[in-house]
């Protein structure tokens, strides 16, 4: 074998289209389907017709909480890489993707192999006539996983390559294998002829997973040897393990552990570490609700982000140390920050949140949001805070902030508040791109995207540019009312530009307008929790970022634009009069 063959005894690579993916997921799922419509028509004691079915439910749902969440997020050890440079997966897609990858195919997988061992999981049990599954159902899943890899080549629903890597220790698997073979024999007492039925269906289930795979090249090894042994190994030992687990809980008449097994899955997401080995965010609670931004109602989705942002920063318990970000000597202040929509509003919450959370600060935010007209306005919090996040025209944040220094805890203090401007001409146009994308339930609602882009296909851009200033008039003026109401309390300003040409300078000087103290080791940690949020890097194609769309456009697109807000001279001496106030250089057509 070729000196780099060995490694794929220890490391297992598979390289695939996503559309191989969604058809073995259809298939999958009809497979499932007709094997509870079967357990349904069985005739016998309902826990022992759907003990297979539910067995392999289990070890998907125990392969999506090990792989995704352990191997994937935390430790790293799982790797999904994208060797064409095609465009990466959200976060809620590579959820899916596992989700699919675990425990839909590796259910289905071990389901096959527990049908064919099902008169062996409950002893002392008469079988019904009846309870021999199909062969048309037994063949069934090794015809279409040998077929899949053909059939994806003449489909083109989603044509990005993956490249998936995991470890993959033979020798722990021999030493496993062997433990479970041993207690087939000894405590279950079961005949050779039974014990080797068991093993002949894993080696079964390799021959369904890794056979066709290495005969189509899209695993990451050659060699035969390299088959042979991961054939005999892997999955033989992951198929006496779980007869091994279902029979003896068949035995015990037990209960199944299911809802506990969903309580833990879901207690490791919303409590667990959002961030991987290298420091990297993957999947959160937080991400999640990020990517359902577009797809869900602005006041719906004001109230899931309060009831996250207020219940995990301010009530739950903690699982790490607060970092001390004041001199022990220091009163703490009371923290504001203000943005406004398309200028930074989303990135700013990110940042303030991770901020706050860092240093053990609760977070106040909206109650509700009304929708229209956009962007909304924002409620006060309905509780006493440490940090305000008046996002989105919240025009009474500063009622609130007199309520809140009235405490004991800030009474004789003086709020420290940052500001968050963009350029008006340039937070214009970003709006103009997001609006055409229909990034927001409301714009779809309306047909406001679909109309900008008829007017511009029929007619002109100058014309589909001129419906949206005509329909944005309203936040043109009260947007730039609410930044430059901020300015004038006093609030320190911070540039989005100035985020993005140089993020860690531009942080540098928000914490120092909200006095964190001065310490290395304070100041690098919280530049570490901030990293991933530098908007000049999630403002490229490759971010998945859904509120960046300029980048859906050409320079020359972005450019038209830009001249054509610019060419109408009433909306010209407006935004030149922002620019004024807001302190940016006015604009050159040049």
């Amino acid at each position: 074998a070729a000196p780099s063959e060995p490694v794929a005894i220890y490391n297992e690579s598979r390289r695939f289209q996503l559309d191989f993916a969604l058809i073995d997921c259809i298939c999958s799922v009809i497979f499932c389907l007709l094997v509870a419509r079967r357990c349904s028509t069985l005739s016998c004691e309902s826990w022992v017709a759907w003990l297979p079915f539910r067995s392999s439910m289990y070890f998907g749902a125990f392969a999506l909480f090990s792989d995704y969440f352990v191997y994937y997020l935390l430790q790293g050890s799982r790797t999904v890489d994208y060797p064409n440079d095609d465009i990466p997966m959200t976060s809620v897609e590579t959820f899916f993707f596992f989700f699919w990858f675990d425990w839909i195919n590796g259910a289905v997988i071990v389901l096959w192999a527990l049908l064919v061992c099902e008169d062996l999981l409950v002893d002392h049990v008469s079988q019904p006539k009846d309870k021999s599954p199909p062969i048309l159902m037994l063949i069934a899943v090794p015809m279409w996983f040998w077929a899949t890899p053909w059939l994806s080549r003449g489909i083109d629903w989603d044509n990005r390559m993956l490249l998936v890597n995991r470890p993959s220790e033979k020798k722990k698997y021999w030493i496993l294998m062997a433990l479970f073979l041993s207690i087939m024999v000894v405590y279950f007492r079961m005949k050779i002829s039974d014990v080797l039925r068991v093993f002949i269906s894993g080696v079964g289930c390799g021959l369904i997973h890794h056979a066709p795979l290495f005969a189509s090249g899209m695993r990451g090894y050659s060699s035969p040897i390299s088959l042979i042994v991961t054939l005999l190994t892997e999955w033989p030992s992951i198929m006496c393990g779980l007869f091994v687990l279902t029979r003896f809980l068949a035995s015990q008449k037990s209960k199944w552990v299911g809802r506990s097994l969903m309580v833990v899955l879901v207690a490791t997401i919303l409590a667990g570490n959002d961030q991987s080995a290298s420091g990297k965010p993957r999947f959160s609670v937080r991400q999640a609700y990020y990517e359902i931004m577009p797809m869900v109602n602005a006041d719906t989705l004001q109230t899931l982000g309060t009831a996250y942002v207020s219940s995990t920063s301010c009530w739950l318990p903690r699982f790490s140390t607060p970092v001390s970000c004041f001199e022990e000597d220091q009163m703490e202040p009371f923290w504001v920050v203000v943005a406004g929509a398309k200028g930074g509003a989303v990135v700013t919450a990110q940042m303030t949140y991770d901020i706050a959370y860092t240093c053990g600060r609760c977070i106040g935010a909206a109650v509700n949001r009304t929708i229209t007209p956009w962007p909304g306005f924002e409620s006060l919090p309905s509780y006493d805070s440490d940090v305000l996040l008046a996002i989105a025209n919240m025009t009474s944040w500063k009622t609130y902030v007199e309520q809140q220094l009235s405490r004991t805890k800030y009474k004789g203090t003086k709020p420290l508040c940052i500001v968050i401007t963009r350029d008006p001409f340039e937070r214009l146009r970003s709006l103009y791109f997001y609006t055409r994308e229909g990034r927001e339930r409301l714009f779809r609602i309306i047909g406001l995207d679909k109309k900008l882009k008829e007017i511009h296909q029929h007619d002109s851009l100058q014309a589909s540019v001129k419906y949206f200033v005509d329909y944005y008039q309203h936040f043109i003026t009260t947007g730039h009312q609410y930044l430059r109401s901020a300015i004038q309390f006093g609030c320190h300003q911070i540039k989005f530009e100035d985020l993005v040409s140089n993020f860690n300078k531009t942080l540098l000087e928000w914490f120092d307008a909200w006095n964190i103290k001065n310490i290395s080791s304070v100041r690098q940690k919280l530049l570490a929790v901030l990293a991933h949020h530098n908007p000049a890097v999630n403002m490229l194609p490759s971010s998945g970022n859904h509120h960046a769309t300029g980048h859906l456009y050409s320079p020359k697109m972005r450019s038209d634009v830009l001249h054509t807000l610019a060419s109408n001279a009433s909306l010209k001496d407006t935004l030149k009069s922002h620019q004024r106030e807001l302190n940016y250089p006015e604009f050159d057509a040049n």
